[in-house]
């Protein structure tokens, strides 16, 4: 059975040296503004699938592979350059009017960014848009997603992370299993053909929220981590997910 991980940048991922097992996958999907360089050992060097929020970062990130004295966040010690250029896939947490329609997700100096910009400048052609996890109900909801959650009590409403959401749109294209709240809300996840129908589902660096991502400074990616996002419902659904072996931890 072919393998499929999802890498997430929680602090946890220092605590073993797992490069050469996640390596070992047939395939890796990495998070947003994910960092290997220096990391090798515990994060591994592959990438297959890019899981992203906002097509600014991206953009950036493509912009600094194909131009690696391009001064983007020099101090912050990016390293894409050897590795965005071979991945040809993106999945993204929301619907493609936002991730380009979003003011703060456009480039001031050269406009809004487009999937098909993305696709022009670099190798990425394949976009997938994970409508499984935001057409979801409460978790609590049994007829709802497990993997989606609205938490009332809070003023803003708190919505699962990407890595959770990637993990529903994981674990749906690979067991074709749905949790939808209408039969019409279809992803592409739910489709025979998808290239991870079939693979077992692995994770590594997740913990919940509970540290800094691996790569912080300052402790300030913390911060930023939780806006939006409930810990302890987190926490639940992941520990939900690995009891009933719909994902692996590494």
């Amino acid at each position: 059975m072919k393998r499929a991980i999802i890498v997430g940048n929680a602090g946890c991922l220092l605590n073993s040296e797992n490069g050469h097992a996640i390596d070992d996958f047939d395939v890796v999907i990495r998070f947003n503004d994910f960092r290997i360089s220096g990391y090798e050992k515990h994060v591994g060097t592959k990438v297959d699938i890019m899981c992203h929020s906002a097509n600014d970062t991206l953009f950036h990130m493509i912009e600094k592979g194909n131009d690696p004295n391009h001064d983007w966040w020099a101090d912050n010690d990016f390293a894409y350059d050897d590795y965005i250029k071979t991945v040809e896939t993106v999945w993204y947490c929301n619907r493609k009017g936002w991730i380009e329609g979003r003011r703060e997700h456009q480039n001031w100096q050269t406009g809004p960014i487009s999937c098909e910009r993305i696709a022009e400048e670099s190798n990425i052609k394949n976009f997938e848009f994970l409508s499984c996890s935001y057409h979801s109900s409460v978790f609590n909801n049994p007829n709802g997603s497990p993997f989606y959650y609205l938490n009332k009590t809070r003023k803003q409403s708190a919505s699962a992370t990407a890595g959770l959401k990637a993990i529903a749109h994981a674990v749906q294209a690979s067991t074709g299993a749905t949790f939808y709240d209408t039969s019409d809300e279809k992803c592409v996840c739910s489709k025979e053909d998808h290239p991870l129908r079939g693979h077992r589902i692995f994770i590594t660096g997740f913990d919940g929220l509970e540290t800094q991502h691996y790569y912080s400074k300052n402790g300030n990616s913390q911060g930023f981590t939780r806006i939006g996002h409930d810990p302890d419902r987190e926490k639940k659904i992941l520990s939900t997910l690995l009891e009933s072996g719909m994902v692996t931890e590494l």
